[in-house]
């Protein structure tokens, strides 16, 4: 959450934001492994697709979503929080800048279209992001049967991943999910953020709580005495990097 932004006296432009406090969903798959009990992790699921969900509908796409940009606040709504915007893009924004042949993006997370062209990620390549982060959040492992990285980008262009039903029988009820999480054409996949959410919720057996969760009030700050904190750290030395 962005809370103000300014210029410093020397016309640095800067912003004020929320200190989040807490793990990255990487940070907690490598502590505690897998999650056995996918009612776990459907809060985080609903808070997710919601974020890509209202993100979309500005036309903007994320383009790097991996565990490392998940979020967990220790306290408080949402569970989990999508940060770091810096490779997203406008779906109308020129083409152009985005270099032919460049890769933009983690691969082990990229849907094969970005592979392909990192200027025609789409919505539906956030979804299959997402898709990816959620088959591994439930079996602990990567989707890819790919020891090395050209055998990653083998798979991704071919479309060859470990059927879920293989990494945890246990759980047959989401095999059509995933079916469709991680479908290699775009059009199978799933349209939008709120369409993956309420599927997911379908295979847990749960009512999802996505549109509760965007509906949560922005948290009240006391602007008066943060702003004096802001103007404080603001005198350091011209030219520095401040982070608030």
């Amino acid at each position: 959450e962005i809370y103000t932004f300014h210029k410093t006296a020397e016309a640095i432009p800067y912003l004020a934001m929320e200190l989040l406090e807490g793990v990255t969903l990487k940070t907690r798959l490598q502590n505690a492994g897998r999650f056995e009990d996918p009612t776990r992790l459907q809060e985080i699921v609903d808070g997710l697709a919601g974020a890509l969900a209202a993100a979309h509908e500005r036309g903007v796409v994320h383009r790097d979503i991996k565990p490392d940009n998940v979020f967990l606040p220790a306290t408080g709504v949402p569970r989990a929080k999508l940060v770091d915007f810096g490779l997203s893009r406008m779906q109308k924004q020129d083409k152009s800048l985005t270099q032919s042949g460049m890769i933009i993006g983690t691969p082990r997370y990229m849907s094969p279209e970005q592979i392909r062209n990192a200027s025609a990620a789409g919505p539906r390549g956030d979804l299959y992001s997402l898709g990816v982060i959620i088959y591994e959040c439930l079996s602990g492992q990567s989707p890819y049967p790919a020891e090395d990285y050209g055998q990653l980008l083998g798979c991704l262009m071919e479309g060859r991943t470990i059927p879920f039903q293989i990494v945890r029988p246990d759980l047959p009820q989401f095999v059509p999910f995933m079916g469709r999480a991680i479908a290699h054409d775009p059009a199978e996949r799933f349209a939008t953020g709120g369409e993956l959410a309420d599927a997911y919720a379908a295979a847990v057996g749960l009512p999802s709580r996505r549109l509760e969760i965007a509906r949560q009030p922005p948290k009240k700050v006391e602007r008066s005495g943060r702003q004096r904190v802001w103007s404080q750290s603001l005198s350091g030395p011209k030219g520095s990097t401040l982070a608030f």
